[in-house]
């Protein structure tokens, strides 16, 4: 029967009692063998519920944080040879039992503890504080929540955040994904998992460009972006992308101008189709798309489709044309707060593109205060990049909020996206690019 302990498969397992019957077994098998990472991100479940098999979570937890993925069985074979993996797939009720598992413990140790105390005459009204925490934490535990912690006594969970970071940061280069803005991913290290970003600007400035620029970007580095496009087509998405994967990997420096691609004509269908066979050796991720031929999304679909295909970065092109109860700002404040709610559960880095209201029409990247329809678009955004157009091919960026650093940096990128280019620049290199730019008939 599905989730119902086997007889163990494919490697010798532990001689204690204990061990071999344990739920944490259990879950670690049933993940392993699912291939469903999320609950290692999601669940709630800290290292100190694993009593039998700590360093296994521990070191399952690093290797998600590392990967985006569960380990193989060869993977977790290699680490651990003893360890015994079971037949079974039942993820969500094995993070269940592990709960309840670790309560019994805790349950047992506070009664031990609790009878010994007053035994040896402590004063029966501290300890029944002390059991009354106890079963508070433990109830929040249960639960899901996180309950408040003393920073100084009970420092691991912000210590195992600060080493996920490092470990990103020594194998990838940054503790985040980068966008391919330089100013943009010296000042955040990218964006990191959890965190919500605001693309925002007026209609026709380069959003949707910016946009999939930061998914080709993340591509290159071997990241797998989701992408929600509620305006345009998968066609259309796929025609910009390729345009810029053909700038970037097209060795004969041969590119698929997105306006060719979209009018049918000066380019060779052959080599298109070719080029397109090919990609698979230049991008070792996916890259998937879901446009609005089945409706317009919700925060829960986000949800659903992050289940689905596990990707590391997720883009929503853009805010306002998802599916929300009414127009008004109450629901776009509602609407945002559930997609940073998604976000944080999945610990998903998130893009979302946004409006720009009439106000911060101008020459300069305007601020938060500038962003449409509501206040909490920009409240609970981690960071907040906006941008203008100052020529026909020169955007200029701002990193107007950002919650976990220093805001304000502004960069130039030139702006030649039908031909591929889309990359930061020098002010100097900018004010040239204007000025040819003026002297167009």
């Amino acid at each position: 029967m599905l989730g119902c302990p086997m007889p163990p498969i494919e490697l010798p397992g532990r001689s204690t009692p204990m061990a071999k019957s344990s739920p944490e077994a259990m879950l670690i098998s049933s993940i392993v063998r699912s291939q469903n990472h999320l609950p290692v991100i999601s669940s709630g479940l800290d290292l100190e519920m694993f009593h039998a098999y700590p360093d296994e979570w521990e070191w399952i937890t690093q290797y998600v944080t590392r990967h985006r993925r569960a380990p193989s069985k060869r993977a977790i074979k290699d680490r651990f040879p003893s360890f015994s993996i079971y037949v079974v797939d039942d993820v969500e009720h094995y993070v269940d039992e592990v709960k309840k598992a670790h309560i019994r413990h805790e349950l047992i140790e506070t009664i031990d503890k609790t009878a010994s105390q007053l035994q040896m005459g402590d004063d029966p009204i501290r300890v029944l504080e002390q059991v009354g925490n106890s079963v508070q934490h433990l109830a929040l535990q249960r639960h899901g929540a996180s309950p408040e912690i003393d920073l100084i006594t009970n420092w691991q969970s912000v210590y195992q955040d600060a080493l996920r970071r490092v470990i990103r940061t020594q194998e990838q280069g940054s503790p985040g994904i980068p966008t391919g803005f330089d100013t943009l991913d010296v000042a955040t290290g990218g964006i990191q998992p959890g965190h919500l970003w605001v693309v925002a600007a007026r209609l026709g400035v380069g959003k949707t460009w910016s946009a999939i620029k930061m998914a080709v970007t993340a591509m290159s580095k071997g990241y797998t972006p989701l992408y929600f496009s509620l305006e345009q087509s998968k066609a259309s998405i796929g025609f910009r992308t390729h345009t810029f994967l053909s700038a970037l990997y097209n060795g004969r420096g041969d590119v698929f101008r997105n306006l060719d691609l979209n009018m049918g004509e000066n380019f060779s269908l052959l080599e298109y189709k070719r080029f397109l066979r090919n990609l698979s050796k230049y991008v070792k991720s996916g890259f998937f798309v879901n446009d609005t031929t089945r409706g317009r999304i919700t925060p829960a679909h986000m949800a659903t489709q992050i289940e689905a295909v596990h990707p590391d970065l997720v883009i929503v092109d853009y805010l306002t044309l998802m599916a929300r109860e009414s127009g008004d700002w109450q629901a776009v404040a509602k609407l945002i707060g559930d997609i940073k709610s998604v976000a944080e559960k999945y610990q998903m880095p998130t893009i979302v593109i946004s409006q720009i209201n009439r106000a911060g029409v101008g020459k300069e990247p305007p601020g938060t205060e500038n962003l449409s329809q509501s206040d909490s678009v920009g409240q609970d955004a981690d960071a907040v990049i906006t941008l203008t157009r100052v020529s026909d091919h020169v955007v200029k960026f701002k990193l107007t909020k950002y919650r976990h650093g220093i805001d304000g940096h502004t960069w130039y990128a030139e702006f030649d996206v039908n031909n591929g280019i889309y990359r930061e620049i020098s002010g100097d290199e900018a004010e040239r690019i204007k000025h040819l730019d003026t002297e167009k008939p």
